[in-house]
């Protein structure tokens, strides 16, 4: 099967068994960064941009050109947000946590995050 599926239909009925309990709206943002991941690695590219902002309102993710923007409720104190990027992104594509690694940037809000699929 190639990707993405030329039928949206198709792609959210495969991932509604992941992610049944989020709204439409939800589900189409989490498609949306699921394709971005494939597209990264169909050019054999494994590395996230990212640019993180903690203690935010809400828990979000949004792709822009320059790669991804993260918005966490998280402090950066004691490497809590970094954690909570994490479980995020993980939660969000359905990728297991222990595929994403930061490579760089731990102690920074822009991050290079390595994802293992």
């Amino acid at each position: 099967m190639h990707w993405p599926p030329e039928n949206k239909e198709l792609l959210v009925v495969q991932y509604t068994s992941i992610l049944n309990y989020r709204t439409n709206t939800m589900l189409i943002k989490d498609i949306q960064l699921v394709e971005y991941i494939r597209k990264l690695e169909k050019n054999n590219l494994s590395l996230l941009s990212v640019s993180v902002h903690p203690n935010a309102k809400t828990n979000d993710i949004k792709i822009l050109s320059t790669g991804l923007k993260i918005n966490i409720t998280a402090t950066p104190a004691d490497g809590e947000a970094n954690k909570a990027v994490i479980k995020l992104l993980a939660k969000q594509t359905g990728i297991a946590k222990s595929h994403f690694c930061i490579i760089r940037g731990l102690t920074s809000r822009t991050k290079l995050i390595k994802v293992e699929l």
